[in-house]
């Protein structure tokens, strides 16, 4: 099968693309990580880690407000 080793990859895991979609699902990082800051910086190293596993862009910070770009929330939609 042509998915065996996609795991087996750096920067791809069923833990990081749950934290994507939770990210989605509540509208932001800081909501998802419910205002813990140590959730919130372990989140952001999760979607970094994805965004360089498929790189592209998959969040964007405007101001102190961190939200998944177009290409984030299809992601997020397809995990």
């Amino acid at each position: 099968m042509k998915f065996n080793g996609l795991f087996t990859q750096k920067g791809l895991s069923l833990e990081r693309l749950a934290a994507l979609v939770e990210v989605d699902e509540a509208g932001g990082i800081a909501k998802a990580a419910r205002d813990d800051e140590s959730r919130q910086s372990l989140i952001c190293r999760q979607l970094a880690e994805l965004e360089r596993f498929f790189q592209v862009e998959l969040k964007n910070k405007s101001g102190k407000t961190v939200q998944l770009t177009p290409a984030g929330k299809e992601l997020a939609r397809i995990a």
